[in-house]
């Protein structure tokens, strides 16, 4: 389960008020106070928005890019076509990144 910054405000705020009441008394009031806590469960969405860095989401345990330029050379045969783009690409990103580093 991932916490996003509005789910950890809300998940401190509903821990502020249990400690708030947390000596109770009256048990039709604690009965009560029980029910409204337990409305985050009933309005939680069944599949929640999860933040692609997040953990659990989908660049959380992704491994880095550059893990790739240390695959031996009978590794990468294996995959001609990715490895052709992958070049081209990088030979784009590094012709960008000069004219960018140039402009400032």
């Amino acid at each position: 389960m991932a916490f996003s910054v509005p789910g950890a405000y809300l998940t401190h705020s509903r821990r502020a008020r249990f400690d708030h009441r947390k000596d109770e008394k009256d048990m039709m009031k604690a009965t009560q106070l029980l029910r409204e806590a337990e409305e985050f469960r009933y309005k939680q969405h069944p599949q929640p928005y999860i933040f692609p860095d997040s953990p659990g989401g989908y660049e959380c345990c992704k491994v880095p890019e550059w893990c790739l330029d240390d695959w031996h050379p009978s590794e990468k045969a294996m995959h001609p076509d990715y490895f052709a783009k992958r070049a081209i690409e990088e030979a784009a990103e590094g012709k960008l990144g000069a004219r960018g580093s140039a402009a400032m």
